[in-house]
């Protein structure tokens, strides 16, 4: 589960490679918005318990192997948000873009132990994209 299904063992880019994963999953699935946060949801405490169960298996803070934190990142960036392409691809580009350069206070996040450093950081930069998100839809749509 903390791999999702193998893709953290991907030899390149397994974190980018689990964001695409999540958006294509959210793209071509079409619950309800409310669904959607509950996916979000079950997602990041299912990925608290696989992340620290993976580190402390291998004895480190944020094993490689560990993408379901970027699933649920990407779930909570884009819950409730339009099915529209640009929205999809504007939330996983700021989210991983976020993920990766790690700005206050996502960085912080990772001092937090085990599984929840792992998870806490990608949650964080979520919510970020999904306010972001929020704020472009409403100025685009209206």
């Amino acid at each position: 589960m903390a791999s999702v299904f193998g893709i953290g063992y991907l030899p390149w880019a397994p974190g980018t490679v689990a964001s695409m994963a999540a958006v294509g999953v959210w793209w071509t699935w079409r619950p309800s918005p409310w669904v959607e946060w509950v996916v979000a949801g079950l997602l990041a405490l299912a990925g608290l318990w696989a992340a620290g169960k993976e580190c402390r298996r291998c004895g480190l803070e944020d094993p490689q192997t560990v993408v379901v934190d970027e699933v649920a990142g990407v779930w909570l960036a884009l819950a409730g948000h339009p099915k529209l392409a640009w929205v999809a691809l504007l939330g996983v580009a700021l989210f991983r873009l976020l993920d990766i350069l790690k700005p206050p206070p996502i960085r912080q996040m990772e001092s937090f132990p085990g599984g929840w450093g792992v998870m806490l950081d990608d949650v964080v930069a979520g919510a970020i994209v999904w306010v972001v998100l929020l704020i472009v839809v409403h100025v685009v749509t209206t």
